[in-house]
């Protein structure tokens, strides 16, 4: 019996809250749709908002609307302060790792754009952008790195005694790694 009156306890809250949830959805939708979707000056503007919700969203924003902001982007950089100037080129790098068909060249429009920053008379935004690059470069090279071992490459790596961090010093196939090395396979 006591079971029973838990069961019914139990269908009667889940319907309560199916209740509940389908009176608010309607309206949650009108709001939403009534909201105006703020243009591309007023997102790039909110990454120096004094809010972080504000500043996250317009981030997340940006990098949602792809590669048409980065005009925006590189006309507002001025009117940044320092959050709005590292949000900025935080877009700019993401936009560029993003399309995996436009990574290389001149055709990633977001790398020409940080490259043209890093060249910048503004010595903090001529830093942060050339760092910007720099993460690139090194996300793109284990990328490419992994890829060729996928195919069965090997990368022998060759310390520095000056600079500890490995660096690739040749490639080759593991056919070849074990002909000259046959002890190490």
């Amino acid at each position: 019996m006591l079971h029973l009156l838990f069961h019914n306890r139990i269908h009667a809250l889940l319907g309560s809250l199916l209740l509940l949830w389908t009176a608010l959805s309607p309206a949650a939708l009108v709001v939403a749709q009534s909201t105006p979707m703020p243009d591309m000056e007023q997102l790039v503007q909110q990454l120096s908002a004094r809010k972080f919700i504000q500043r996250e969203t317009a981030t997340l924003e940006l990098i949602d609307r792809g590669l048409t902001v980065i005009p925006v982007i590189e006309s507002n950089l001025a009117n940044q302060n320092y959050e709005g100037i590292a949000r900025s080129i935080h877009v700019l790098v993401q936009l560029s790792l993003q399309d995996k068909n436009q990574r290389f060249g001149s055709s990633n429009t977001a790398r020409l754009a940080l490259e043209k920053l890093a060249q910048s008379s503004n010595n903090r935004l001529a830093r942060r952008a050339d760092n910007a690059l720099t993460r690139i470069n090194e996300i793109r090279e284990e990328e490419a790195l992994a890829r060729f071992r996928k195919l069965g490459g090997c990368v022998l790596l060759q310390l520095n005694p000056v600079n500890p961090i490995p660096n690739p010093v040749s490639i080759d196939t593991i056919a070849n790694y074990e002909r000259i090395w046959p002890q190490h396979t």
